[in-house]
């Protein structure tokens, strides 16, 4: 795509990591502040004028709405990919190495 990139994952903080590696599902105040990292790194890009894509899970409505604070609408996008739920089950069943049991 010829702009930066951020995969997401790796910035949540140690104590998300060690209860994701637990089994244990994050709560919308332990994601707050890895998504204002995200954000953080998204709003330097917009002042900066430099293109980038971050990857992560934002599902909730109001975790993309921390996400783009404060980012102009013509500066900003956002894809969410859809499939069919087998296809999803078997794609998460196949990653290595990643937070979650």
């Amino acid at each position: 795509l010829g702009c930066q990139f951020v995969e997401g994952d790796i910035h949540h903080p140690a104590s998300n990591v060690t209860k994701m590696a637990a089994g244990v599902p994050l709560t919308d105040e332990d994601r707050e502040p890895w998504l204002v990292a995200l954000h953080d790194i998204a709003f330097k890009w917009s002042k900066s004028g430099t293109s980038g894509v971050i990857t992560c899970s934002a599902l909730k409505r109001k975790y993309r709405d921390i996400l783009v604070c404060g980012i102009c609408n013509d500066k900003r996008d956002a894809a969410i990919l859809h499939g069919p739920e087998e296809v999803i089950w078997s794609r998460l069943q196949e990653r290595k190495g990643h937070f979650m049991p």
